[in-house]
């Protein structure tokens, strides 16, 4: 079999079974796989053998940490699982010891400028109101960008300010909340869009809103705000963050998030710098 249409068929399937970020996530790296075997001459499964995937993984050394190196073994190891292709060497490998990480996070200061900017983003046209509405809730709900995207008006209650997300990464539905200011963004906008039955619309474009319009947006803050990082995620991290430092038990946070596992929660909700040397201060200056 071709290393393209090894990749292929488990993009195929990525795509029919799984998230529109999960399909991102799996192409991106295929793609990176592919592209250093076509450099290097191999181009089927029987070519590229236990000395090739060495050279692969030694060339990742150079520029990748641990952690993106062993995510791309193991999108590997379920690709060729997936087309039954047996590779002993491959399945066997270990994992490279990963350096604990924390998730990026908005700091305080900037997530309460940005979201003052968001509920007083002028609106002169439709889509400037598809952008605040998109804007208000990765500022509230704690939400993947793709469940956002793929919220249904008829899922909106506008009256207990709650969402109901029927497409999310783990197939499981789940509740997301949001505040009063957002829920008057969400009313006006469902006023407007008679177009279709997913709230977030792109009326410019005439199409249902797309990663590339969260994308358009996360540029604009960034030259807005002066922000060298930002990305749609960094909101989710921020919320689970300040719902930590704010006092919320681990379990609401779990379900807010839509994670299965606490431990994954737990990586999540890391306590910012910043607070633990606020209240190693509070603490140091009741002694004196």
């Amino acid at each position: 079999m071709t290393l393209v249409t090894l990749t292929q068929e488990k993009l195929k399937d990525i795509k029919l079974n799984h998230s529109k970020g999960t399909y991102r996530f799996y192409k991106s790296h295929l793609e990176h796989f592919l592209t250093w075997c076509n450099e290097n001459h191999y181009h089927s499964t029987d070519e590229f053998n236990d000395d090739a995937l060495i050279d692969y993984v030694n060339y990742q050394k150079q520029t990748a940490s641990a952690a993106t190196i062993n995510k791309r073994i193991g999108i590997l190891k379920r690709t060729y699982q997936f087309s039954k292709i047996s590779f002993p060497f491959l399945e066997n490998m270990k994992k490279f010891k990963e350096r604990y990480r924390t998730y990026s996070a908005i700091d305080f200061e900037t997530y309460s400028k940005i979201r003052n900017y968001v509920f007083n983003y002028p609106i002169l046209n439709k889509n400037h109101l598809m952008h605040k509405a998109l804007l208000a809730l990765l500022v509230d709900s704690g939400a993947r960008i793709d469940e956002l995207l793929n919220i249904k008006i008829d899922n909106i209650n506008l009256n207990t300010y709650e969402i109901v997300l029927t497409k999310t990464k783990m197939n499981i539905d789940r509740i997301i909340y949001f505040t009063e200011k957002t829920a008057e963004i969400l009313s006006e906008l469902i006023k407007h869009n008679t177009h279709s039955h997913f709230l977030l619309y792109n009326f410019d474009k005439n199409r249902v809103a797309v990663y590339e319009d969260a994308r358009y947006l996360m540029k604009k803050l960034k030259n807005t705000f002066n922000i060298k990082k930002l990305h749609t995620h960094m909101f989710r991290h921020t919320i689970a963050t300040l719902m930590v430092e704010k006092g919320a038990d681990l379990f609401s946070i779990m379900k807010i998030l839509g994670h299965v596992n606490v431990k994954t929660t737990q990586r999540y909700t890391h306590v910012s710098n910043g607070h633990v040397k606020k209240n190693y201060k509070e603490i140091m200056e009741k002694l004196e």
